[in-house]
């Protein structure tokens, strides 16, 4: 079941590149898009708002055995000055603040019957994570960690973690 995942991921990753190339040669917009492994494992997608803002997007499969689906939308803010220093790459830190939507499945024993409930969790992100954009080769690398409050259908706290690649259509 894995493989096939990974499989259509690739082939959705392919497709987006693609598709990104001809859209920000119409329309300007410039955007990453990549794999993210962790929570989720999936399609990642960054667009730049500014030198120092951006919007991350992901979209896969949940790190945790019985969450089915996992979106977020983070609005990210770059401190550039952390790491700065070196020409052939940049490393910015980032704190944000987003939104989590997450289906998931699962098994209760209730009684001597199980039963199968499954149910869409809402929640908000606070991502902290390291950049390193390199400045030769279109490709950005990341790693984060976001702890997350579940408010719905039940309140829980969780602390989620992804590196990541992406790809700069310019």
């Amino acid at each position: 079941m894995h493989k096939q995942i990974c499989a259509l991921l690739l082939s959705l990753f392919a497709a987006n590149t693609m598709a990104a190339q001809t859209v920000t040669k119409s329309t300007g917009q410039e955007f990453d898009v990549g794999l993210v492994a962790g929570e989720p494992f999936g399609l990642s997608v960054h667009i730049p708002l500014g030198h120092d803002h951006g919007l991350a997007l992901a979209l896969g499969d949940g790190a945790d055995s019985n969450e089915d689906t996992h979106f977020h939308a983070d609005y990210l803010l770059y401190n550039h000055g952390v790491f700065n220093g070196n020409t052939d790459m940049r490393l910015p830190v980032y704190v944000g603040i987003g939104a989590l939507i997450a289906e998931e499945s699962h098994y209760e024993k209730r009684g001597r019957t199980n039963e199968y409930e499954n149910r869409t969790v809402v929640g908000l992100r606070v991502p902290l994570g390291l950049l390193m954009s390199l400045r030769r080769v279109p490709f950005d690398f990341f790693v984060e960690v976001a702890p997350t409050l579940e408010i719905a259908p039940n309140s829980d706290f969780d602390v989620e973690a992804a590196l990541g690649v992406r790809y700069r259509v310019r």
